[in-house]
């Protein structure tokens, strides 16, 4: 049940504080808060907000506030999201699944989870399921499989991000939010105009941005970080390959994408100074699709990650 806490606030001298419970909200859904707020008051003012340090995903909130003559009266209607964790498929057995290291401690001592809680969790090779704590001990987590979540949300076709190598921090960014949107695999691939500094790229450490994005989005899959190539390589991958250029006059749309519903769609995004006029060469003998992004000159992160938006949404209609 959603917990909504009405709160008074100091205020001109006056200062008490309760709590309550309201049945209007008993679902974990945003729907059941979003109706109960939509029957509060006119002169009550909503806005979201976010508290920090409730786990992977967070709790969102709406905050509403009225103004008395005496007092300012606020109410925090809580919407708990299920928490979501990572544990490898061995650690599925049967109708339960374990939570152990990491994860155990996250979900135990970040998250403060609890027997009944419900939690999500995958093995981040395509398996998802909803599951509901049945014991906690000093070293593992057993929770009992209610339901099957698996591939929900995710794309219908296999997309692989392919993004020249830019600066670290840069790179990161494209990984966290592609993930978020449904990424498979990402390839750092090496071009002409590379930064300088991206030898420095840690693949380990874009596996684990990987795997956060990936519980704080619900995926089933956590895309899989391949170790650089080169941009021949990518073009030999048989893939339908969509290489963004400034230049370039098609758009992504659904009927481009066919081509790509049996092998899967690979997204081709170049350095910041783009691929020099060798490069491009080679893809278009390649045969791979040259894709506009809009009229504006992107940053390499940007356009991975608008790339990655437009397709999904293609994909789609």
């Amino acid at each position: 049940m959603h917990r909504a806490i009405l709160r008074r606030i100091p205020f001109l001298g006056h200062a008490s504080v309760f709590t309550g419970f309201f049945p209007d909200i008993i679902e974990n859904r945003f729907h059941a808060a979003a109706e109960f707020l939509c029957r509060l008051p006119r002169h009550v003012r909503c806005r979201p907000m976010r508290q920090k340090g409730a786990g992977s995903s967070g709790n969102t909130c709406f905050l509403l506030s009225c103004r008395p003559v005496s007092a300012s009266v606020f109410l925090l209607a809580g919407i708990d999201r299920m928490q979501n964790f990572y544990t490898p498929a061995e650690n599925f057995r049967g109708d339960r699944v374990t939570l152990e290291g990491d994860e155990y401690f996250h979900a135990t001592r970040a998250c403060r989870v609890r027997p009944g809680d419900v939690i999500g969790v995958t093995d981040g090779r395509g398996r998802r399921v909803e599951a509901r704590i049945v014991h906690i001990d000093r070293s593992a987590l057993v929770a009992s499989v209610e339901h099957d979540l698996s591939g929900q949300g995710e794309p219908v076709v296999e997309i692989t991000l392919a993004l020249a190598l830019i600066k670290p921090a840069r790179f990161e960014i494209a990984v966290e939010k592609c993930t978020e949107l449904g990424v498979r695999r990402i390839l750092p691939v090496i071009a002409r105009r590379c930064e300088r500094d991206s030898s420095r790229l840690n693949a380990d450490r874009l596996r684990r941005i990987a795997l956060e994005a990936a519980k704080q989005s619900g995926r089933s899959w956590v895309p899989e970080i391949l170790p650089p190539d080169s941009l021949d390589s990518v073009c030999r991958s048989g893939e339908l390959i969509l290489a963004a250029l400034l230049d370039a006059g098609r758009r992504i749309t659904p009927e481009l994408l066919r081509g790509g519903e049996s092998g899967g769609v690979t997204l081709l995004i170049g350095p910041e100074g783009d691929f020099s006029e060798d490069e491009r060469n080679t893809l278009r003998e390649a045969g791979t699709v040259a894709v506009s992004l809009g009229g504006l000159t992107l940053r390499a992160e940007t356009a991975a990650i608008v790339a990655m938006a437009l397709t999904i949404e293609a994909l789609r209609g």
